[in-house]
């Protein structure tokens, strides 16, 4: 059930989506949607989520992370897994943002340089192709000095109705 108020809120019956008018948004492109509260990567109420929020600038979606020493996991670098769910959930949020719900099918990984703690991350993410109900995206995680720490190619296919 969703139900859209006048000021561009839309209440659905497991979360909120708040899309408000261009004019009042910081970014035009920028887009605050949280479909689960409880969403590891974008929930507001997961106590240990991620909190990340997504933008959309031309065809690239993007958000930034700065992970705290809870993200460790050798001495100094963000864990393995929880830079993958960053890759995940910026794919998954590029579909999202262009109306498009689907859930990761197969996805891989390449590491070229470790993920330091406490330092600004820009993760973004691309569509590379497909057909039909299946999505191919890309998605990288640049460090501060522009180097591309890891990349990601998923397949994604898109829910079916009902």
């Amino acid at each position: 059930m969703f139900i859209l108020t006048g000021n561009g809120i839309i209440i659905w019956a497991k979360g909120l989506i708040i899309l408000p008018d261009e004019e009042k948004l910081p970014d035009e492109n920028a887009r605050l949607h949280n479909i689960s509260q409880m969403c590891f990567g974008c929930g507001y109420n997961n106590n240990i989520g991620l909190k990340l929020q997504f933008h959309m600038h031309d065809s690239i979606c993007w958000a930034t992370f700065i992970p705290a020493e809870e993200h460790q996991g050798w001495d100094g670098c963000m864990h393995g897994g929880l830079v993958v769910a960053l890759l995940d959930e910026v794919m998954a949020q590029w579909l999202w943002l262009n109306g498009i719900s689907a859930m990761t099918a197969e996805m891989t990984t390449r590491y070229s340089y470790i993920v330091p703690l406490g330092q600004m991350l820009r993760v973004e993410a691309e569509r590379i192709g497909g057909r039909g109900r299946l999505y191919e995206m890309a998605a990288k995680i640049i460090l501060p000095d522009g180097k591309v720490a890891v990349k990601a190619k998923a397949k994604f296919l898109r829910l079916r109705a009902g």
